[in-house]
């Protein structure tokens, strides 16, 4: 299996600037791997935000009406804000994009993090990267010397260099699979397919990730602000049964919803 990057590239008429839109579909797509003087690699801290980050640039390069501009570089951000609920960014919105707009490299993986609920500044650059990347608190970052080679690139990591950004897009390295668990003692007690699906967490401090549906039920976790977990439907009144991974551990237990933002809500 090769490695594969989601990236923006260059406008239709081969500058930095053209027609909104991706005009020849090579504007805003997939390639092999190259060697771009790479710098850096963030690497998402769980799996559930690599998988999240892999299907925003995913449904970019898939779509047609997102294509390559510097001078117009924020227009993808702004239209995706403009067809999302309570101004939150999801992976869908971006597939839903219907109006000719542009981006550049590093407005775009801006805007797929913003995607992912995390609080990355749509104006960001290759110059600025570095700093909002490690501020979201939810990569591991890393210089390109260590990691040493492509092969050891994982899908969901963003790699940087002075003057460009991509999103690992496919590789044979995936981030380490689960082989431990810690799961809540008591079991939800309802269940609803209208609430099933992925939620960024939204607190300023932690979210406690509980044993029970109670404040007075026992911690399994701490989660951060911009974690993604999974709720499969079950939930006890206000409580949601999420599921989070993060350092080779499953932890399935109880959050209040109301810390809980569903992405691709309508």
């Amino acid at each position: 299996m090769s490695i594969i990057l989601g990236h923006a590239s260059i406008s239709e008429k081969g500058t930095i600037n053209g027609t909104a839109g991706d005009q020849t579909g090579g504007e805003v797509t997939t390639r092999s791997f190259y060697d771009k003087s790479w710098t850096y690699v963030y690497r998402p801290n769980t799996i559930n935000l690599a998988e999240a980050l892999v299907k925003s640039m995913r449904n970019a390069c898939d779509n047609n009406n997102i294509g390559y501009g510097q001078a117009d570089r924020l227009t993808l951000y702004y239209e995706c804000l403009r067809l999302a609920k309570n101004n939150r960014i999801t992976p869908d919105i971006i597939a839903k994009v219907t109006k000719k707009v542009n981006c550049d490299c590093s407005s775009l993986v801006a805007v797929c993090c913003n995607a992912c609920g995390l609080k990355v500044n749509p104006t960001m650059t290759t110059w600025s990267e570095y700093g909002e990347l490690r501020a979201s608190g939810s990569f591991k970052t890393m210089a390109w010397r260590e990691v040493k080679e492509a092969i050891n690139l994982q899908y969901g990591d963003i790699i940087q260099s002075d003057t460009h950004t991509a999103i690992v897009l496919q590789s044979d390295s995936k981030p380490s699979s689960t082989s431990g668990k810690v799961t809540a003692r008591y079991p939800a007690y309802d269940f609803d397919s209208e609430i099933a699906g992925m939620y960024t967490v939204r607190v300023n401090d932690f979210l406690a990730l509980r044993d029970g549906a109670d404040t007075g039920k026992d911690i399994l976790y701490k989660l951060n602000n911009g974690d993604i977990v999974y709720c499969y439907g079950y939930h006890t009144k206000e409580w949601y049964y999420i599921q989070f991974a993060v350092n080779d551990v499953v932890y399935t237990g109880f959050a209040h919803s109301k810390y809980l933002y569903k992405m691709g809500a309508k």
